[in-house]
């Protein structure tokens, strides 16, 4: 993987085999420390056992903004996560800490990028469907041409 200008990941595993939620999957827990434009941030990322050696800048930044997303869009509403969710069997205690995880993302999310987070999660939930897993780099450069669009606007 090309290195990503301006951002840097640390990562350790701090559990592997982890049952996070019901059911038959197992999940191997990694501690993660982001860095970008001077700013660290440090939190949590969860991958299916076995998905990744180690866990990648890519990976990790479009899973935070998914989490992110989804953290707002069910915050107060863990009947409408619960029924979003029930397909794949999981419990309304799943569901609570399902969220509680997503709110990890997007607080670091938050963190990490300051006042352009707003601005960067609509260029990601813009862009995913059509692109899938969006390059970090193809993403921070657009999205510095984006913040400093909106600098000038206002």
């Amino acid at each position: 993987m090309a290195p990503v200008v301006g951002m840097s990941i640390k990562f350790k595993s701090v559990a592997e085999d982890q049952q996070i939620y019901s059911g038959n999957l197992k999940y191997d827990l990694w501690e993660i420390e982001l860095g970008y434009k001077g700013k660290q941030v440090k939190t949590t990322y969860a991958t299916i056992k076995g998905e990744f050696k180690e866990p990648d800048l890519d990976h990790v930044i479009n899973s935070m903004f998914t989490n992110a997303i989804m953290y707002q869009r069910y915050k107060n509403d863990l009947s409408g996560a619960l029924f979003a969710f029930k397909r794949s069997g999981v419990t309304p205690k799943d569901v609570k800490r399902m969220i509680e995880g997503a709110k990890l993302g997007y607080d670091a999310l938050v963190q990490l990028f300051g006042e352009n987070y707003k601005l960067y999660e609509k260029y990601y939930h813009d862009m995913r469907p059509i692109k899938g897993l969006i390059k970090m780099n193809d993403m921070l450069q657009k999205l510095e041409e984006l913040a400093s669009l909106a600098k000038q606007d206002s």
